[in-house]
């Protein structure tokens, strides 16, 4: 990964993040970004997060959120600098399925 994806990445990261604080009466529970994939032509971007409830409650948050890209954008073209936005695509953190399958495994014991 190049030094200027990885910057993009951070920026994408704390500004999707001051998004989630200062719109939280919208989801019930603040989503937590664990990582995000950027194209190499900086173009399109994945971000993967999870929810602490449940892998449901994840995939609610993340079609809520991919219908709400466009108030995204726009806080983001207010807030950042970029010359290209990329395209965001929320998705599912699938090692959240794991922790939760490890959790009701612990929970039966």
């Amino acid at each position: 990964m190049s030094i200027r994806q990885q910057k993009i990445i951070k920026q994408l990261k704390k500004c999707l993040s001051e998004y989630f604080i200062r719109e939280s009466e919208a989801f019930s529970q603040v989503p937590i970004i664990s990582r995000i994939d950027i194209s190499k032509d900086l173009r399109n971007a994945n971000i993967y997060l999870f929810v602490y409830e449940t892998v449901e409650k994840t995939e609610v948050t993340c079609k809520q959120l991919n219908k709400l890209q466009y108030s995204i954008h726009q806080y983001m073209i207010k807030t950042t600098a970029f010359r290209v936005l990329p395209k965001l695509r929320f998705i599912a953190d699938k090692d959240q399925k794991e922790m939760d399958d490890v959790r009701s495994i612990l929970n039966k014991l």
